[in-house]
Order: structure tokens, then C-alpha cells, then sequence
């Protein structure tokens, strides 16, 4: 019988001595405990070779995991080196220098090349152009089909919608009292204080430019308030009564109930961010993930009923 050898140092393997074994091969136990090991596999291979981005591989792994092509940037059309950080999104990659020196991003999504711009806001790419609303969008046109979800969520529409586009840090002074702790420059960062779209005295203000996925999620939400406020004689949920405490969440959950209905996962992870500090919102969250939505929604119809007639007279 030949004498086995360690593929590795190829010594003699000691008799009687445990080994380790892998790819059809056997590595003395000094190799396995002392070289360096695969990234993929972990097998102490004669050679390791960094192949990006998977690190060293051994030569086993090498047959089967190819490197991948390098990324090209799709501004200035260089090569962006394995590691760095980039930007990526809409099937293109933008390099780290590219995008820090782009004096202008996208509103909507950061991309770093402005295709409409909109003083407010700084602009929009060639990719949100499509889908973006503005003062030029029909916006009753859009809102009009959520009707029936709206309806079954227990509220009655408007006639009509009467939108209002406004800077940024005016529809979120509408919400919040106290300035936002950075600059605000693009959408995500706005949702992380306000909603994008706010209902007062039947008039719905916007951002003067974002996309469908936040129009549609945030109006049927606002819709929801718009309902509440009329039944109960309120200009805006704004008030720190329970009442109107649980009326922002149930509009906010509402919102949230349509961003899954429609797969808008970005508008969903934000709003459930925005709606993290509200106790009421939490509870309708945690209900949602055991109960049928039906449930969900009977809840909060007999919750806002319930709280209606405990508030004083003025004080709902």
C-alpha cells in the first residue's frame, strides 16, 4: 500500500496520527493548524490566491469561483477598485470620487446627476424622472384608485384633493416644532422627522418633487387624517390627546398598510422608522404580524371611537 502524504507540505502523514480531510485530499494536522486557510472553504491549500471579492482562495475553490469582472464607473467610465465603497442603484455603479465631487444628487433617490432640477430640492435624475410628482402631476388622477383600500380601511375621501407644494422645512414645520438636527437635502433624510405629504384643514401640503412609491403611501395616510379631522371638527392631527396620539398612528399604519400592499419595501422600512416613537404605532405593528388585517383595522376603528367619546368636550 503506498504511503499517503499531506497534499500540502506533501510529507509522509505520521501513522496512527488524525488528519483532516477535504476535496478528495488528506492535510497533516500541522498544516491545518498553522497555514493559512481558505476564505471560502477553510481547507489549508498549497496555494492561496486573493481572487476579488472573495478574498484567498485555495486551489480547489479557484476552479469553481471565478473573479468577478471589475466594476466600471458609469460617470467617468474608470474601473472602481475591488473593496471600495460605490454607489449602486438603478443597475449602475458610480465611483466614491464621482459621486463626493457631483455638486448635485438626486432629491429622491442620491443618484449623482441631476436630469430636472427644482430649486427647493436641488432636482431629480433620469431615473426617478418618470415616476416623479411635482406641481405638474395630476395628483387626484393617481389618489383616485386607492379609494376603495381607503374605504375598506373604514374612511370616506374628499371630493376632491387640493394639493399644495412647499419647501421642505414649511411642511415639516407643519409636524414638528423643533428644527431638524442636520441639513436636510434629500428624502430619506426628510422621513426621518415628517411625513412628505401633510393634511391641514383639508388641504394637503407636499414636497415641491418625490416619487409615486412616497405620494401614494403618504396621501392615503393623510387621507386617513383628513377623515378623522372632519368627523371631529380638528384642522390637523397635531394635538397630544390620546385621541389624536392614536389617530397619527392608525393614519401612519394606514400608510404603511399600503406601502406593503403595493411592495414598496424603502417606503415601508421609513415609515416604520418615523413611526418607532409612537406606542400606539408599535401596537398596531405587532398586532398586524399575528392578526388578519380586518382585526387590525376593527381595533383601531373601535380604539378612535373609544377615545372620542372619554375626550371632554373641546378636547378631543
Amino acid at each position: 500500500m503506498p504511503e499517503e502524504v499531506c497534499h500540502t507540505c506533501q510529507s509522509a502523514l505520521p501513522a496512527g496520527q488524525s488528519f483532516y480531510e477535504d476535496h478528495g485530499v488528506k492535510v497533516c494536522l500541522n498544516c491545518f493548524r498553522h497555514r493559512p486557510r481558505c476564505a471560502n472553504c477553510k481547507f489549508p491549500g498549497r496555494e492561496l490566491v486573493v481572487t476579488p471579492p472573495h478574498g484567498a482562495l485555495c486551489e480547489f475553490c479557484r476552479q469553481v469561483i471565478k473573479p468577478e469582472e471589475a466594476l466600471v464607473c458609469s460617470l467617468c467610465k474608470n474601473p472602481i477598485p475591488p473593496g471600495q465603497s460605490h454607489y449602486a442603484d438603478h443597475g449602475e455603479t458610480v465611483c466614491l470620487p464621482c459621486f463626493k465631487l457631483v455638486p448635485h444628487r438626486c432629491f429622491t433617490c442620491r443618484f449623482p446627476q441631476i436630469q430636472k432640477p427644482q430649486p427647493e430640492v436641488g432636482g431629480v435624475c433620469r431615473h426617478c424622472l418618470p415616476g416623479v410628482i411635482d406641481k405638474d402631476s395630476d395628483i387626484n388622477a393617481l389618489i383616485r384608485p386607492l379609494y376603495p383600500f381607503l374605504q375598506g380601511l373604514g374612511h370616506h375621501p374628499p371630493a376632491e384633493v387640493k394639493p399644495v407644494f412647499l419647501p421642505p422645512l414649511v411642511v415639516l414645520g407643519m409636524q414638528e416644532v423643533k428644527e431638524p438636527p442636520a441639513p436636510i437635502e434629500f428624502l430619506d433624510e426628510f422621513v426621518q422627522f415628517g411625513l412628505p405629504v401633510f393634511q391641514v384643514k383639508g388641504i394637503f401640503y407636499l414636497l415641491p418633487m418625490m416619487n409615486r412609491e412616497w405620494l401614494l403611501s403618504g396621501l392615503l395616510g393623510q387621507l386617513v387624517a383628513y377623515d378623522l379631522c372632519r368627523i371631529h371638527g380638528l384642522a390637523a392631527l397635531v394635538g397630544e390627546t390620546p385621541f389624536q396620539r392614536f389617530g397619527r398612528s392608525w393614519s401612519l399604519f394606514a400608510g404603511l398598510l399600503l406601502a406593503r400592499k403595493l411592495k414598496f419595501p424603502q417606503v415601508e422600512k421609513r415609515l416604520v422608522r418615523l413611526g418607532d416613537q409612537l406606542h400606539d404605532f408599535n401596537r398596531l405593528l405587532a398586532m398586524a404580524d399575528h392578526k388578519p388585517t380586518r382585526e387590525v383595522i376593527q381595533f383601531a376603528q373601535g380604539s378612535l371611537g373609544m377615545l372620542a367619546k372619554k375626550a371632554k368636550p373641546g378636547q378631543i
